[in-house]
């Protein structure tokens, strides 16, 4: 059975992450935001086709973004969103316990500054207790190796994945294990 966590909006305080760059965490159903559209159309305008699902998975009813376990996060900088990323059940698992990082995204003009690690690091710290294990994608190496050094171990040979990473065990203190 999943645990139960608050659902997160964008009514909570942005996370600076320095300079004129913050995170925000987008309140659930509500359009997305113009800006993120842009974003959106800039990778889509770069081939990243999986941008697509990003949107019509926010807005599907019913869809991932709907479970209180859900987040879809932004990197702004004064207004322009330039990096995203989700998190929400694994629509390919059979198990409601798993989910998946998905939609990560950094405009290539904001590449190489850290970004999709510090979104990573905020969709683990706010989202993984929800989840007993999260699973991705990864396009390429590069990005594998992002993941992996958040933990997140290659899964080779799979069809919908290409890494996870467990949850870490909790001791009877409720502190996480070694």
């Amino acid at each position: 059975m999943s645990t139960s966590v608050p659902r997160q909006s964008s009514t909570a305080t942005p996370v600076e992450l320095g300079g004129d760059l913050r995170i925000e965490v987008l309140a659930p159903g509500r359009p997305l935001p113009d800006a993120v559209n842009d974003l959106i159309a800039a990778g889509l305008a770069e081939g990243q086709k999986f941008l697509e699902r990003a949107s019509a998975n926010w807005s599907r009813p019913g869809g991932p973004y709907e479970d209180p376990r859900s987040m879809m996060v932004v990197v702004f900088q004064e207004g322009v969103a330039v990096a995203m990323a989700g998190v929400a059940p694994d629509e390919y698992a059979r198990d409601p316990d798993v989910g998946r990082l998905k939609h990560v995204y950094v405009r290539a003009s904001h590449r190489r500054r850290g970004l999709a690690d510090a979104m990573v690091r905020f969709c683990l710290a706010r989202c993984e207790a929800g989840f007993r294990r999260l699973r991705l994608r990864a396009a390429t190496p590069e990005a594998g190796r992002l993941y992996e050094r958040h933990g997140f171990v290659h899964d080779p040979g799979r069809a919908d994945y290409t890494h996870v990473r467990e949850r870490p065990a909790r001791g009877s203190d409720g502190a996480a294990g070694p």
